[in-house]
């Protein structure tokens, strides 16, 4: 397995990934015909504006598996809530059975690296305060606890919880 920067050739398989990935992590957490009704084509096309439009601001990286891609991760400049961070991961996703083999983490420990390159030591990611599994292994990767909105997403209202990372200098 490898963890490399994602080309913009890249965007229909980290399209594949993100719909398969995501409808798997939010099964029961989200309604099921908003699951079902996401689109790769949608999706490509968000990730290939990201990967051209924005490359100076964000990034994405995908783990790749011989020639497949199983997983991705992608960040950039926090929003403003909570203050004081200066990156946001804004996701991070695995194929389910790459899950439990060290992608993860290894797109993970890369994202912020990446921050710390850029010289934002204050990164902070969101997931739904319900998936005991993302929230698990992110504490498991040194993510603290720092804080929790409600916020609709999907048409339903939805617990959402911060993790965050200080990076050293």
């Amino acid at each position: 397995m490898n963890v490399r920067p994602a080309t913009p050739a890249d965007a229909a398989e980290v399209a594949r990934v993100h719909v398969a990935s995501f409808r798997d992590a939010h099964a029961g957490l989200l309604p099921e015909d908003f699951l079902q009704a996401l689109s790769v084509d949608a999706r490509e096309e968000m990730w290939q504006r990201m990967l051209t439009e924005r490359a100076d601001t964000h990034f994405l990286f995908v783990a790749v598996e011989g020639e497949r891609i199983i997983g991705f991760t992608a960040g950039g400049p926090a929003a403003a809530e909570p203050p004081g961070y200066c990156g946001l991961i804004f996701t991070i996703y695995l194929l389910p059975e790459a899950q439990g083999q060290g992608a993860g983490r290894s797109l993970l420990e890369r994202t912020l690296q990446e921050f710390q390159q850029r010289q934002c030591l204050r990164v902070i990611l969101w997931v739904l305060k319900e998936n005991a599994k993302a929230r698990g292994f992110y504490e498991h990767m040194g993510g603290q606890l720092v804080d929790e909105k409600q916020e609709a997403f999907a048409g339903v209202p939805t617990n959402q919880v911060a993790y965050a990372w200080q990076l050293p200098a």
